[in-house]
């Protein structure tokens, strides 16, 4: 990473589970930001695999080895580093290791939830309860909270007591000159999911979903993309849907643009989910299921329960009604545009580091 460039400042990130949205995310957090030199300390998973594509992007890539405590030494070593100037920790356990092995006062630490683990409806109320204190204990050694969401912002405003809380949407450019996606030929609605399947993607909300269509005579096929745990995914073949697994992101994108797709994003919980934005980009009309995290969002297509998506579906056979549906979602994701992405992420490094972080690395100019 030196050798590409020692007067950037150097930013670390830190994230336990790298694939999916939260890699998208990050990608992006680069893109926005190439006057910076980034870092990406992961740990993998068999369940979310990374692609090299996924790697490209970033100046150096480390894997963290197993075991939290080893983890968490590895990120104090790498955190010393000449030419890493921020730590920035992604996610709860990313945010754990990072915060347990480094200090704020001796290298600046931004950390971004992706959605509190506390907002989980799994967990007990004591385990609920011991996470926010966590969660709470860590804010006074984190320098800023970069929050995905006005929602999370608001948590982290007291959840991180001593910690400055800066909004920095989600985005993807997109070409709004580009029509909706087309109706299918045959007059079928293609449902599409998207995410790891676990609880808070809820694929058997999906699974309803399709069945309600179904038995309100809805022609309608449906199509997942993502893996996880057997029986969620057992749950989603019961139903019919076609269960793609992972695909890489070009190839996960070009699902969003078949005829006929609507996409239905329904988690229980979340920060911001990274699907809305692949469906805008490809001009495809969106359902999404009304939870509090995503309350700030004025979505034209909302649901409560699955048998809501017939209501919800009617007329998307059609050209009018697809366009009216994307462009509401352009109206809903006005704020999330890659030019405030920007500003608020310099914000966010500079607040975190006490200067302008385009200036240069103020380490690697002292050594």
């Amino acid at each position: 990473m030196e050798t590409r460039g020692q007067s950037r400042r150097g930013v670390l990130h830190v994230s336990e589970a790298f694939g999916g949205g939260l890699a998208a995310g990050l990608q992006e957090y680069v893109a926005r930001t190439p006057e910076l030199a980034h870092v990406l300390a992961y740990a993998p998973r068999p369940e979310a695999p990374v692609s090299d594509d996924d790697l490209t992007c970033f100046d150096d890539v480390i894997l963290l080895p197993e075991g939290t405590w080893r983890r968490i030494r590895a990120v104090r070593r790498l955190s010393r580093r000449r030419d890493v100037d921020v730590v920035h920790a992604h996610s709860a356990y990313g945010g754990l290791y990072a915060r347990l092995a480094v200090l704020r006062r001796r290298t600046p630490i931004v950390y971004t939830p992706h959605c509190y683990a506390f907002l989980r409806t799994d967990l007990s109320r004591a385990m609920t309860w011991l996470v926010r204190r966590v969660e709470h204990v860590l804010g006074f050694n984190t320098s800023v909270v970069a929050a995905c969401s006005p929602y999370e912002q608001g948590l982290s405003r007291w959840t991180g007591a001593r910690s400055h809380a800066v909004y920095v949407p989600n985005a993807l450019p997109v070409d709004t000159s580009l029509p909706p996606t087309q109706p299918d030929d045959g007059g079928a609605v293609r449902l599409l999911g998207l995410g790891r399947l676990n609880p808070q993607k809820d694929p058997t909300f999906f699974a309803e979903a399709v069945e309600a269509l179904r038995a309100a005579g809805v022609s309608v096929t449906a199509t997942w993309v993502g893996d996880g745990e057997p029986r969620l995914r057992q749950r989603l073949e019961a139903a019919g849907v076609d269960v793609r697994g992972w695909l890489d992101r070009v190839d996960a994108r070009k699902e969003f643009e078949v005829a006929g797709t609507v996409y239905l994003h329904c988690a229980q919980w979340e920060g911001f989910p990274f699907g809305i934005l692949e469906a805008q980009a490809a001009r495809t009309p969106t359902v999404v299921r009304a939870i509090e995290s995503l309350g700030d969002f004025a979505f034209p297509l909302t649901v409560t329960a699955p048998a809501d998506l017939v209501a919800a579906v009617t007329g998307l056979d059609e050209a009018p009604a697809r366009e009216d549906a994307v462009l509401g979602m352009d109206a809903a994701l006005v704020g999330n545009d890659v030019g405030t992405q920007r500003v608020r992420l310099l914000e966010v490094y500079s607040t975190a580091v006490g200067s302008d972080v385009t200036a240069g690395s103020a380490r690697s100019s002292a050594e």
